[in-house]
């Protein structure tokens, strides 16, 4: 089902069926529970239900007993930097509002909060991976729509954007396309634009690009879809005007322990052993922002990679900078990236 501007609202004599429903339609993984004097009661989570179901209770059971009374509320008359803080410091992205007499006023999200930071810069962000060495749990899923901690690493991804005001996406798909389509929608629930192109044949890291041309922005970010960064978004796309680039590929210190002696050798005599060295090298994180332009760098239909695009770029003379990541960054590509990632 897509994400709809739904009111998530429910009696609390309403059946855990229905509770579903209601938090299937609105996709906000939650419900308000409201009494017939329009008072807010409490809020029923999806988790709640999980719970209650795997404890053996019946669909048609009434959620009276299930839902939280003790949850987080805003006032109306509070600001909405101290609304942030409310939803920042408890790490939710929802939160009900209500009036000084606890009448429900409506669910508010921190994406509505920062409409008004809006960047004209669209992200496309490339989710058509096989996911091979995450096999069997992509047997049926993307990779991208694995979970971390009951979270889609997809949606996880889209709302680090949002946060920082990004609101146009594009999302390349492939394997098990409808699983992300089904799943998000044209991105109205939200507060988001979200268009999508499929690739019909492999066409690598670059390839797509062109297949979203009349979808992008003239800056652009591309992220690949199994990424995990507490990146800043903003600081990247300034960085890239201050510059004046073409192309800007974000890296990382990657550090590379060697667990033993590392003996000097010059024409087979001795010359010196380190013990245990380490070595940095700056890695490619998947993450790149560039110029419309370049997408005329890009073979037609044709199966393209990035590293082969920005060597293009270099040839020809086109201003490529590089952006490092000091924050936190995972790629997520085998069962202990994931298993890190969740913990």
């Amino acid at each position: 089902m897509s994400l709809k501007k739904i009111e998530s609202t429910i009696h609390p004599m309403s059946t855990i069926k229905k509770a579903l429903e209601v938090i299937e339609a609105t996709h906000r993984r939650l419900a308000c529970v409201i009494g017939d004097d329009q008072k807010f009661l409490g809020v029923i989570s999806d988790g709640d239900i999980r719970r209650s179901i795997l404890e053996g209770k019946s669909l048609e059971e009434p959620i009276i007993n299930l839902y939280n009374r003790e949850s987080v509320v805003v006032n109306i008359k509070q600001s909405d930097k101290e609304i942030v803080n409310v939803l920042i410091s408890n790490s939710i992205s929802h939160v009900p509002i209500v009036d000084g007499n606890n009448f429900y006023i409506k669910m508010l999200s921190i994406y509505e909060l920062l409409q008004e930071k809006k960047r004209k810069n669209s992200v496309l962000i490339m989710a058509g991976g096989l996911g091979t060495r995450l096999r069997p749990l992509t047997n049926t899923l993307p990779k991208p729509m694995l979970e971390i901690n009951g979270e889609p690493l997809l949606e996880i991804i889209i709302k680090k954007f949002i946060e920082q005001g990004f609101v146009d996406f594009i999302i390349s798909t492939n394997y098990k396309s409808e699983k992300i389509t089904d799943y998000f929608g044209d991105g109205s629930g939200l507060g988001v634009s979200i268009a999508y192109i499929k690739e019909e044949k492999r066409m690598g890291t670059a390839g797509p690009l062109l297949l979203a041309s009349d979808k992008l922005s003239d800056k652009f970010i591309v992220i690949n879809g199994d990424i995990v960064t507490n990146i800043d978004f903003k600081k990247l796309a300034d960085f890239h005007n201050e510059k004046k680039a073409d192309f800007t590929v974000c890296t990382r210190k990657y550090e590379v322990k060697i667990p033993y002696g590392v003996v000097k050798i010059d024409n087979n005599k001795f010359k010196g052993v380190t013990e245990k060295p380490s070595y940095s090298y700056d890695i490619n994180t998947g993450i790149y922002m560039m110029n419309r332009s370049v997408l005329n760098y890009i073979p037609i239909d044709e199966f393209y990679d990035m590293p082969e695009l920005i060597e293009n770029l270099k040839n020809q003379k086109k201003n490529i900078f590089v952006f490092s990541i000091r924050e936190y960054w995972s790629d997520i590509g085998t069962m202990n990236d994931l298993l890190k990632a969740r913990s």
